[in-house]
C-alpha cells in the first residue's frame, strides 16, 4: 500500500501545471498532487481513486477544467481528501461557479491537517470570490418544501445557511407534496441578498402517482428533482408532466423517466434500478433553457444526473432559439460537461419588439439654404452666414428578430441663415428701379411626416444600425429684410428711403431623404441611449420665391416744378426664390430608445 501511493506522490507530483490566476493580485494555484492518505476504502478504491485523480492534474494543466472537475470529484467520492477538494475548488473556480467555489474552499478549511500555506490561499480566494457570488432568501414557502437553484437541490425551507448562487440569471423552483410547485427565474448581482416570497398553493387538479423498483429494492423517488420518499412510494401530485428517478448507494439507479398525470386517476410507474456507471452535467445558455435527456424533458437550466455508459441524446431548447441536439457517447466513469450556448431564431417572434425613438440634432447646411438671396444676388462684399438649425424626431418602430424594422416618424425642422451686403432691386410704384445694399435673415422651419426602415446588428450591450427615412416637410419660410442705401438712375427723382415692411412669409413644402447611421449604448433591460450621423436631403416641390406682388411702404423725394418734395410711395421686391432646389444638411444627434 505505501508503494502505491509513493508512486502516486512522485506521478501527481510530475503533473503539477500552473493555473491561470482568478484576479491579478492573486499568483496562480498549482494544482495539488498528492493524493492524501485516508482510512476505510478498499485497495481497488484508492487505485481507482488515484488514476481518477492523476486523470484530473493531466487535464486540469491541459486547462481543461469541465472534464478536470469531474475526474475529481470522482476520486474524492471513491477516496476523500484534501488534496481532491482543492483541485475541486479550483476547477469550479477557473470554470466561474464561483458559489460552488467558495462552497468547495469551506470545505477545504474544515481539514485538520490542512498546511499554513494552503489555508491562506483558500481564505484568500474566498475572500476575493464573495464579491462575485450573491445569495437568494425563499420566504412564505411550506415548511419542508424542496428548493432548488438551477436544477440543483439546496436543502428545504427554511434553509440552515443562506443559499449562495454565482451572479447571474438563476431558476429557483420550491416543491412540496400535496402543493403546486413554485417557478421563478431571478436575477442576482454579486455581493446582493435577493428575497423571494415563494408562496405553494394546494393542488386542486391533482391525480395519484404509484412507484415501484421491479427488483423490490426500497430506492430513494426523485420526481422533478426533489426527493419524495422510498419506494414503493405513492402520493398525490399535481396534473401534467412529471420526471421521475430512482437513486440507491453508489452508483444504482434509474435514468429520468416522464409520467403524465391526468386528474382523479392514479398512474403505475415500474422502473428497473441498474448501474449507472457515467454522468452528465448540462449548463445551458440561456440559462432557463429546458433540457431533455433521451426525449425525457428533465427540467430547465442547469441539470446533472446519472446515465448509463453508452450513447445519450441532448436537446436543449427555448422559445426564440435554435434547438441544440447531439448525441454523447459516455464511457464509464466520465462526466462531461455540455455547455452550448444557443444561437438565437432572429425569425422567431419572441423578439420582435416595438420600439420608440428620440433624438435631436443640429442642422449644418451645406453650402446654403440656396436660392436667389442667398446665391445669385450675393456678389462683391456679400457675406452669408453659415446655415445652421435644429432637427428633433419622434420615431416609432416595429422590429423584427434579424434587426429589420419599419415605422413612422415626426418632426420639427428649424433652420436658419442671413446675408449682409448683398445687391437688392426695389421697384417704386411709377419710377424706375433702384438698387441697393440689403440684408436678410431667413428662416426655413416646418414639420416633418414620413415614414423609416432600420437595420440594427452589432452586440445586444453596443448595437449600431442604419436607417433610412423619407417623407415631406410642411412649413414656410421667413425673410426678414433691411434695405438701404439705395440709388436712383432717374432725374428728378430721388433716392428711395425709409423702407417700410414686415417679415415676408412664404409657404414651403419639401420632400426629404434621409439615410443614418447610430451607436447606442445599452442601459437596462428596455432602455437605449446613443448618438447619430445623418445627411438631410430637401426636394422643393415648388421653389418659395418672394411675393413681388406684396407692396411695401417707402419714402423718396420727387422734383416737382424745381421744388424738391419728399413723397410716400409704395414699392416692391423682385420674385426672388428664397431656397435652392435641392438642399443638403449634415445633422449629428443624440438619441434615447425604449422599446418592449
Amino acid at each position: 500500500m505505501k508503494r502505491t501511493f509513493g508512486v502516486a506522490v512522485l506521478l501527481g507530483a510530475s503533473l503539477v501545471h500552473a493555473l491561470p490566476v482568478l484576479a491579478q493580485s492573486q499568483p496562480p494555484a498549482a494544482p495539488s498532487s498528492v493524493l492524501d492518505e485516508v482510512p476505510e476504502p478498499t485497495k481497488e478504491d484508492k487505485e481507482e481513486a488515484y488514476r481518477q485523480f492523476k486523470r484530473g492534474v493531466e487535464l486540469m494543466g491541459e486547462k481543461a477544467y469541465a472534464p478536470a472537475l469531474a475526474a475529481f470529484q470522482r476520486s474524492r467520492e471513491l477516496y476523500a481528501g484534501k488534496s481532491a477538494t482543492k483541485n475541486i475548488a479550483a476547477c469550479m473556480r477557473e470554470m466561474q461557479r464561483y458559489d460552488e467555489a467558495v462552497d468547495a474552499y469551506e470545505q477545504l478549511l474544515r481539514f485538520p491537517n490542512l498546511t499554513a500555506s494552503d489555508k491562506l490561499e483558500a481564505q484568500q480566494y474566498i475572500a476575493e470570490m464573495r464579491a462575485r457570488v450573491g445569495t437568494i432568501e425563499i420566504e412564505g414557502a411550506e415548511l419542508g418544501a424542496v428548493i432548488t437553484i438551477d436544477g440543483q437541490v439546496k436543502g428545504e425551507f427554511p434553509p440552515p445557511n443562506p443559499l449562495r448562487t454565482a451572479a447571474g440569471s438563476h431558476v429557483v423552483r420550491v416543491y412540496k407534496e400535496d402543493f403546486e410547485p413554485f417557478e421563478d427565474r431571478v436575477e442576482v448581482n454579486g455581493g446582493e441578498t435577493r428575497r423571494l416570497t415563494a408562496k405553494l398553493r394546494p393542488l386542486k387538479d391533482s391525480g395519484r402517482i404509484r412507484v415501484v423498483e421491479l427488483s423490490g429494492r426500497a430506492l430513494d423517488v426523485y420526481v422533478d428533482g426533489a426527493r419524495s420518499g422510498k419506494t414503493p412510494w405513492e402520493a398525490r401530485v399535481g396534473v401534467g408532466r412529471h420526471v421521475v428517478q430512482l437513486g440507491g448507494a453508489g452508483t444504482l439507479g434509474t435514468q429520468p423517466a416522464a409520467v403524465v398525470i391526468k386528474p382523479q386517476e392514479t398512474q403505475l410507474l415500474s422502473l428497473r434500478a441498474e448501474n449507472l456507471d457515467a454522468a452528465i452535467r448540462v449548463e445551458p445558455t440561456p440559462p432557463d433553457a429546458r433540457v431533455a435527456i433521451d426525449g425525457v424533458e428533465v427540467g430547465a437550466g442547469v441539470w446533472f444526473g446519472r446515465l448509463k455508459s453508452g450513447n445519450h441524446l441532448v436537446e436543449i431548447y427555448q422559445e426564440g432559439y435554435v434547438k441544440y441536439s447531439k448525441e454523447w457517447s459516455l464511457e464509464p466513469g466520465t462526466r462531461p460537461l455540455v455547455n452550448p450556448v444557443l444561437k438565437r431564431d432572429t425569425g422567431a417572434q419572441r423578439w420582435a419588439k416595438w420600439a420608440f425613438e428620440f433624438d435631436s440634432g443640429l442642422v449644418a447646411a451645406t453650402p446654403s439654404l440656396g436660392g436667389d438671396v442667398l446665391e445669385t444676388s450675393c456678389g462683391d462684399g456679400c457675406s452669408p452666414s453659415a446655415g445652421l438649425g435644429t432637427l428633433s424626431r419622434l420615431m416609432v418602430s416595429y422590429e423584427w428578430g434579424f434587426g429589420l424594422g419599419v415605422g413612422p416618424e415626426v418632426g420639427y425642422l428649424a433652420s436658419w441663415q442671413s446675408v449682409e451686403g448683398r445687391k437688392v432691386v426695389i421697384l417704386p410704384k411709377g419710377f424706375d428701379s433702384q438698387v441697393g445694399v440689403g440684408k436678410d435673415t431667413l428662416r426655413l422651419t416646418g414639420v416633418t411626416l414620413g415614414v423609416s426602415g432600420s437595420y440594427r446588428f452589432g452586440s445586444e450591450r453596443v448595437p449600431v444600425g442604419i436607417r433610412v427615412g423619407g417623407g415631406v416637410l410642411i412649413g414656410q419660410i421667413r425673410d426678414d429684410r433691411d434695405a438701404r442705401d439705395f440709388t436712383s438712375t432717374q432725374a428728378g427723382i430721388g433716392n428711395v428711403s425709409n423702407v417700410s415692411m414686415t417679415p415676408e412669409l412664404v409657404k414651403a413644402y419639401f420632400a426629404y431623404f434621409r439615410p443614418e447611421f447610430y451607436a447606442g449604448l445599452r442601459l437596462g433591460k428596455h432602455f437605449e441611449i446613443g448618438a447619430d450621423m445623418s445627411l438631410l436631403m430637401l426636394f422643393s416641390l415648388g421653389q418659395p420665391r418672394f411675393d413681388d406682388t406684396q407692396p411695401v411702404t417707402v419714402s423718396l423725394s420727387v422734383e416737382d416744378n424745381g421744388v424738391a418734395r419728399t413723397s410716400r410711395s409704395y414699392a416692391t421686391f423682385p420674385n426672388e426664390a428664397l431656397t435652392g432646389q435641392v438642399i443638403f444638411s449634415v445633422v449629428p444627434g443624440l438619441r434615447a430608445r425604449y422599446d418592449f
